[in-house]
């Protein structure tokens, strides 16, 4: 089951075809396309974790190599005496730049750096380059530098080497506004980016560092926007960078932790445990930086050392999620800590659609807090009139004795009138560690904007709404709540007042649309003459499935499926192999639940490697045996035979023939 597990994991696309049954008509609307979450908080985040360099404005020596030259290069690469490993360049890579002779190089002599060409316009001329993370031995080198007749493209030659996560180059115009002999400042206009421009001060001509990273699509839950400027490649003073603000409040993270994309939170603490005399040093998280006014242009400076900003913006004074889309989440970037408690302020405190506020003593991540909140309607995307939703909280509790948790609810934000939906008394996990609960309820029957509540209390009630103690935290949810939209059904069979023999066949269909939900099943409730009822499940079968899975090699591996099947047949793709030796993929072992495949050459060894640690992407197509009708009215006939003999030889009695059902 482990294995089974890890290949789900690397399954990189999944989609699942259903068949159309021949007793239903039935053709929903393409379903409306949904964001997994949208708060009306705005999130924008600078990760700060900053060094960059430039060795000057302008370089020499970077040749572009041609498609049919890349393939001297790699002739090179292979030839006898130079070690692989002294290339330090992943399969990946090595099969993109070195196998590939349709590969366009590009090569900065001065800094031993390689780019390809990842696409092409229309004049077949490269607009997007991607940088190579290899480090260039001496002797390839030598080679590299001898093809440098052709002067590179502009963009390769620009003084600060500015690339989004993947290594892409990103279009940008430079200018030095201020040149001195040891450093320099540089303006960056940055083309199709949230972040309009930068200026970077003090930039040294002594660093072998010139490398500037800007993600602007940086996910963080419960954001509708963020970025990321990651200046460790880049040896300055100080950087300045241009946005069109979005929010009302500006944050940010004095400790960003660009791996896991969060804003990391340590304490120290010194003192008892068991009463509230503790005391704690916390250092990271959210600080209040100034107000916002939205579609304003602001100028932001930060130095090596700072970290990620962050904006915030919500009319009901709480994380809300205007749209209606389930899940509705608001993570601890908008939630942590609690009031303006030591360590870290909570943002936009305290997070309440009316007057409820928080108790101001403690210290965050020793006192009590709330941190995270979801949402989620077990009925649909979105949320609906009498859904039932799950409510899951994150709480920083400080006792297993005294502290205890009420969710709470409200079908409306203007007027708020709340009730206890569900309680935990006591907290069931304490400090350092954090608790997570969970409670289904229903919503109430009007349509609106509802909110729920976490209410984290000190020796408080399981009737609170709102914890007015010292050390209680109360943070709220808003959502839309839209009216219920039964399914639109027509064209129903048998039409009304049909007569029928005895034994003769009735046919059940019917088209049945919805705006937004996903129709996942069909009844009929049928009631005979004799005044028995039955119900009869109308609902496609899901006849097959699309994987791909990026993980086969010289060992057998098995892949699970994603549903159960009677009789499936399995199809993969080819091996993604060029310039070797031919090999196949084999299949074995297929079951209604999964299957087992590995990559083989016909001699019975593993291709490329010896030791089978190469990996290859495949693509799987798993279809369920016999005809199927799709709801374009296309048919899939598929079928199988079993044999134990070996397929060879040649002429007549070589071949079976098999014939079509349909």
């Amino acid at each position: 089951m482990e294995e089974e597990n890890e290949e789900n994991k690397n399954s990189m696309e999944e989609s699942i075809f259903e068949e159309e049954m021949t007793e239903i008509d039935w053709e929903p609307k393409k379903k409306r396309n949904t964001k997994k979450i949208v708060l009306h908080s705005i999130l924008i985040a600078a990760a700060l974790l900053v060094c960059i360099m430039i060795l000057g404005p302008t370089f020499t020596g970077m040749p572009v190599f041609d498609r049919g030259e890349s393939k001297e290069v790699v002739k090179h690469l292979e030839a006898t005496g130079e070690k692989q490993t002294e290339l330090e360049f992943s399969e990946t890579e090595k099969r993109e730049l070195l196998l590939d002779g349709d590969t366009e190089v590009g090569y900065n002599s001065e800094k031993k750096r390689a780019y390809i060409c990842q696409e092409r316009d229309e004049k077949d001329l490269c607009k997007k380059w991607k940088r190579m993370r290899l480090d260039i031995p001496e002797s390839l080198h030598t080679v590299l530098t001898g093809r440098s007749g052709r002067r590179p493209p502009a963009e390769l030659q620009k003084p600060v080497e500015l690339l989004d996560k993947k290594d892409f180059l990103l279009d940008t115009n430079q200018t030095i506004i201020a040149d001195a002999t040891d450093d320099y400042d540089m303006k960056i206009e940055v083309f199709n980016s949230k972040i309009n421009n930068l200026v970077v001060r003090g930039i040294s001509r002594e660093s072998e560092n010139d490398s500037l990273v800007l993600q602007d699509n940086t996910y963080v839950p419960g954001a509708v926007e963020a970025f990321t400027i990651d200046p460790s490649g880049l040896d300055f003073e100080e950087l300045t960078f241009t946005f069109i603000a979005t929010g009302r409040s500006l944050y940010k993270c004095t400790a960003w932790n660009q791996t896991t994309n969060t804003c990391d939170v340590k304490r120290v603490c010194t003192g008892s445990n068991k009463q509230k005399e503790e005391v704690c040093n916390v250092t990271g998280g959210w600080v209040r930086v100034m107000q916002l006014d939205p579609s304003r242009e602001y100028n932001i400076t930060i130095d090596p050392a700072d970290p990620v900003f962050a904006q915030y913006s919500s009319a009901l004074g709480a994380p809300e999620c205007p749209g209606g889309e389930s899940a509705c989440i608001a993570t601890s970037a908008l939630l942590q800590s609690r009031d303006s408690i030591s360590g870290t302020v909570e943002p936009n405190q305290p997070n309440t659609i009316d007057a409820c506020s928080d108790g101001t003593s403690g210290t965050y991540l020793t006192d009590e807090s709330v941190e995270n909140i979801t949402v989620e309607s077990l009925n649909g995307s979105y949320f609906r009139q009498g859904d039932t939703i799950n409510m899951t909280g994150t709480f920083l509790c400080w006792s297993t004795v005294n502290d205890n948790l009420n969710w709470v609810y409200t079908n409306s934000t203007t007027s708020p009138s709340w009730n206890v939906k569900a309680f935990t008394d006591p907290c069931p996990v304490a400090r350092p560690n954090f608790y997570q609960g969970s409670h289904t309820f229903t919503l109430d029957s009007n349509a609106g904007t509802h909110a729920v509540r976490l209410v984290n209390q000190y020796n408080g009630g399981t009737g609170t709404t709102c914890g007015g103690g010292a050390y209680d935290d109360n943070d709220d949810l808003a959502f839309r709540v839209y009216t219920r939209i039964p399914p639109n059904v027509t064209e129903l069979r048998p039409v009304e007042n049909s007569t029928y023999d005895v034994n003769d066949t009735i046919n059940l269909s019917a088209r049945i649309e919805d705006d937004e939900t996903e129709i996942k099943s069909v009844q009929a409730n049928v009631t005979l003459p004799d005044g028995s009822t039955a119900v009869v499940n109308l609902s496609r079968k899901i006849i097959g499935e699309v994987m791909e899975n990026r993980t086969i090699n010289g060992s057998w591996r098995t892949i699970s499926y994603a549903n159960r099947y009677d009789d499936p047949v399995v199809f993969a793709s080819p091996l993604p192999l060029r310039d070797l030796r031919p090999a196949e993929v084999r299949i074995a072992n297929v079951t209604p639940t999964g299957f087992e495949i590995r990559a083989q050459e016909p001699t019975g060894d593993y291709p490329e490697s010896d030791d089978h640690s190469d990996e290859w992407p495949i693509s799987i197509l798993v279809v369920e045996t016999g005809i199927h009708k799709l709801a374009d009215g296309t048919y899939i006939e598929v079928h199988k035979n079993v044999s134990t003999t070996t397929v060879s030889g040649s002429g007549p009695d070589a071949w079976t023939t098999y014939y079509y059902d349909l």
